[in-house]
């Protein structure tokens, strides 16, 4: 019989959510944290489980944990993934997986160093219509992007497709962080030739 696999979430805001049904659909809810103890209070009642205000005081007092979701903030994940993964816990984190380039690798070592998985959210790449559009760049060397609009904090960033004059596909991507990850899955890492900022 396999064993049930049990996840914690930390941060329980909007995207804590989809985590929660996902863990009860492949295992098991067992405790979740936010500084907000009424937020951490909702997701719990909902989901049969127990909430935390720390996050020392999950990892240290719910000793049941396999995985445990990073839903914070993109200025948490770092130290949150590395504190989980130190404690001996596998980490699914939120996407981007840190705001730099040094928590990155700092991440990486840790989960290699305490033989601990660390996973980074990359959803996207079964969209159906980001599927079609992967595609339709593998095939037709000619597509271009065109990047319509992009708001970070609201709908997201409409993309357009663009093969010759005869198709145009618009498709949605949430988020800026997201429309970056996508770019660089269709064409891979691109050299920088202007530096902002």
């Amino acid at each position: 019989m396999t064993k049930q696999t049990n996840f914690a979430i930390v941060g329980c805001g909007n995207i804590a959510n989809r985590h929660a049904k996902a863990a009860t659909a492949f295992g098991k809810l067992v405790a979740v944290y936010d500084q907000n103890i009424d937020a951490a209070n909702i997701l719990a009642e909902t989901h049969h489980c127990k909430a935390y205000s720390t996050l020392p005081e999950l990892l240290q007092q719910q000793d049941d944990i396999d995985v445990v979701c990073i839903c914070t903030p993109n200025y948490l994940h770092a130290a949150q993934s590395i504190e989980c993964m130190k404690m001996g816990y596998h980490v699914i984190c939120e996407k981007p997986m840190a705001i730099n380039s040094t928590d990155a690798a700092k991440m990486l070592e840790v989960s290699r160093l305490c033989n601990k998985h660390l996973f980074v959210v990359k959803q996207l790449r079964h969209y159906p219509s980001l599927l079609f559009i992967k595609k339709i760049i593998e095939e037709k060397e000619s597509a271009i992007f065109h990047l319509l609009r992009s708001i970070v904090c609201g709908i997201g960033t409409e993309i357009i497709i663009e093969i010759g004059e005869a198709l145009k596909v618009p498709t949605v991507v949430h988020y800026i962080h997201n429309s970056a990850i996508i770019l660089i899955w269709f064409y891979g890492y691109l050299e920088m030739s202007h530096h902002f900022g």
